[in-house]
């Protein structure tokens, strides 16, 4: 599935209006920086976050600051940004800095013909429209300003699972940020799920597949004492059909370099029409549409 197509679903699954519910999400454009910012009052029930598109491509995707707390799916594109959280997970009210997203002095009849997208209540599948007003808002936004700013080259190139032998614990490894990983165990693997789902907030099963959506940033991850200890590199193989990551949502998913005691396997690229038959993005396809749908127009 290309970067296009995923964004065109990230659009369409955040976008229609729900007046029974008090809720309203400023985006202010400040024309002497270019920065963005969005103001939520939810009345308390707290939002699941948002999804910003410019018909135009001129969104500067390097420059987005993230909303922070709990990510499911990130995408950003110049003509695409959506920062998502899953249901029963909340952002709260406030004011947010998304960064200066779109160029400087545009009048604000300009950035309302190149902007459009949406954002979404917690507990709720209906999405709401942005209202755009011109200036900076007064207070300081509650979102870290030094979250890392995710550019192309922030995201993951290569990804490992290190399995120890001694205890049968694996650790996933990366070296760049990650929007979601899955591990298909074999049909002759023994695999202690339970171990896996206690590792793993929000981890998911589909009958065949483990895996977990969410935004990760760089560094080690320990996904439990998931197999047997005392595997050989070879038996080790044996235990996975598939083992894959995703970098930056819509760009391609990898196979996980699988590692034991200093011994991996070489990283293989799976093809970009492949990606859109893995379990993974079909799970995120799914949580999309059923956020529902915000105008494109």
């Amino acid at each position: 599935m290309s970067r296009i197509t995923t964004a065109t679903v990230l659009i369409s699954a955040l976008c229609a209006l729900a007046a029974s519910v008090h809720a309203e999400g400023i985006l202010y454009y400040d024309p002497p920086t270019g920065e963005v910012f969005f103001d939520v009052d939810t009345n308390g029930q707290g939002f699941v976050g948002l999804a910003i598109r410019s018909p135009s491509s001129e969104i500067m995707p390097s420059e987005y600051q993230r909303l922070g707390g709990e990510t499911i799916l990130f995408l950003q594109t110049e003509s695409h940004i959506a920062d998502l959280a899953g249901f029963g997970i909340s952002k709260p009210d406030g004011l947010f800095s998304l960064g200066a997203i779109f160029p400087a002095n545009r009048s604000i009849e300009a950035v309302e013909a190149s902007i459009a997208g949406g954002w979404g209540i917690t507990g709720s599948i209906v999405g709401h429209p942005f209202v755009l007003r011109e200036g900076r808002p007064e207070g300081t936004p509650i979102n870290d300003p030094t979250l890392s700013r995710l550019d192309d080259d922030a995201w993951a190139t290569d990804a490992t699972l290190e399995y120890n032998a001694g205890s049968g614990e694996l650790m996933l490894v990366t070296d760049g940020f990650l929007t979601g990983f899955g591990l298909q165990p074999s049909e002759s693997a023994t695999w202690y799920d339970d171990a896996f789902f206690a590792a793993v907030a929000g981890a998911r099963f589909d009958g065949s597949f483990y895996h977990s959506i969410g935004l990760l940033e760089p560094g080690e991850y320990p996904l439990g004492a998931v197999l047997d200890p005392g595997l050989t590199p070879t038996e080790l193989g044996d235990a996975f059909d598939k083992a894959v990551y995703l970098g930056q949502a819509g760009v391609g998913v990898s196979t996980l370099n699988l590692a034991s005691t200093g011994q991996s396997l070489d990283l293989v690229h799976v093809p970009e029409p492949a990606f859109g038959h893995l379990p993974l993005l079909w799970i995120a396809v799914v949580l999309l549409r059923y956020l529902a749908g915000v105008s494109q127009s």
